[in-house]
């Protein structure tokens, strides 16, 4: 390498380490009082509007004061309460087999075979199908599933 090119080699990287050394030099004129809080609103603060008070206003607000008094003063309406309706259950019935494609279908309901008309307790039985067997308890049909 030759002698001029080694020089301007140095400059070139002196030059170049002042100007980084002057971009981080540290601002003397900094001061904290130039920047914003940015928790406080940007916005101008509205002042709260004052009206003057007239009789108007003064009737108005008795008014609505009164009648706030009267709403809280009105007793409250007691509702009797209607008596439940106990709805009974039909008897418990276990089936465990159901022929039902069949002249004649049966199932066998409480370890007992019975037939489409027969009677278990107080519960007619109505059908027998595939899904289970229809039952009429109080004039309701209920299907009971196997």
């Amino acid at each position: 390498m030759s002698n001029r090119t080694l020089k301007i080699m140095i400059l070139t990287l002196a030059s170049f380490a002042l100007n980084q050394s002057a971009a981080y030099a540290i601002d003397k004129n900094y001061s904290r009082s130039s920047f914003r809080n940015p928790f406080e609103p940007q916005l101008p603060r509205r002042e709260k509007a004052i009206i003057p008070s007239t009789e108007a206003t003064k009737k108005a607000i008795d008014k609505k004061k009164a009648e706030a008094k009267k709403a809280a003063e009105t007793k409250p309406v007691f509702v009797k309460p209607q008596p439940i309706e106990v709805v009974p259950e039909p008897p418990q019935m276990i089936i465990s087999g159901l022929v039902w494609n069949s002249d004649r279908p049966q199932a066998i309901v409480n370890n007992k075979v019975i037939d489409v008309g027969d009677t278990i307790e107080t519960v007619q039985i109505v059908a027998i199908r595939k899904e289970g067997i229809e039952i009429e308890f109080q004039g309701k049909t209920i299907t009971i599933e196997p």
